[in-house]
């Protein structure tokens, strides 16, 4: 998934098409126009996608806002959110984007077939959106497919998306602490930054030798405290 970058309409008015893909059979699930890149526009969109198309087992974007962050190991709210449904956050490499060139080459068909010139308005221009997809999808042969065309072969995914998120347990024996709006932690009538991307989640702490331990979100290691030094030091970031 990925913005196409903006463009302005007719009307004077700015156009984000956001734009999600199935990266095997190059099926164009969404080409929706937003009125604010954020979380909470994507989360919703990305939401009501799985509920029509099933859960992916993966998601692959590039580094920007809202998939990534700036902070700890670039991690964002919405990739988080991502992880808790046992999806699995690829980020492709910085200044790389023909890692995700299936995607890129999508984006330059769509660019060159419905912005040329730009609609007069953004419910004109979602009107093509809506027209290209349909084609894109079930009439448009691709010479990566052997000349077939995506609906062809493009399957929805049976994991449905959970109306709620079941408990996560962590193994017994590791330290548990909550995080709070600051993004710290407590450790003995003192508190410890950790980061704020972690607000109001559970975090695991594993002891490894005196005085050291491995920090857990889930299943993936965060980095390590020093609770000599009240110093919290990130892992690498996640690609």
């Amino acid at each position: 998934m990925d913005f196409k970058g903006y463009f302005v309409t007719g009307d004077g008015k700015r156009c984000d098409p956001f734009t999600i893909t199935d990266a095997y059979s190059r099926y164009l699930i969404r080409c929706q126009i937003v009125s604010r890149i954020d979380l909470s526009h994507v989360r919703a969109i990305c939401e009501a996608a799985m509920r029509e198309y099933g859960m992916p087992a993966r998601i692959r974007t590039d580094n920007g806002a809202p998939f990534a962050g700036t902070g700890l190991m670039g991690l964002s709210k919405l990739a988080l959110g991502w992880m808790k449904l046992g999806i699995v956050h690829e980020r492709i490499q910085a200044g790389r984007p023909q890692q995700n060139g299936r995607h890129e080459r999508m984006h330059r068909t769509l660019k060159e077939d419905t912005t040329k010139p730009p609609a007069s308005s953004l419910r004109a221009q979602q009107s093509r959106f809506d027209n290209f997809r349909y084609v894109f999808n079930n009439e448009r042969p691709h010479e990566g497919l052997k000349n077939a065309v995506p609906a062809s072969l493009y399957h929805p995914s049976s994991v449905r998306l959970p109306r709620k998120l079941s408990e996560f347990t962590y193994p017994k024996g590791l330290l548990l602490r909550k995080v709070n709006n600051s993004g710290d932690i407590s450790w003995h009538k003192t508190r410890i930054f950790i980061s704020e991307v972690f607000r109001f989640e559970e975090l695991a702490l594993e002891l490894t030798t005196p005085g050291f331990y491995r920090v857990y979100f889930r299943d993936l290691e965060v980095g390590e405290l020093n609770v000599e030094e009240l110093r919290f030091r990130a892992a690498r970031r996640v690609v």
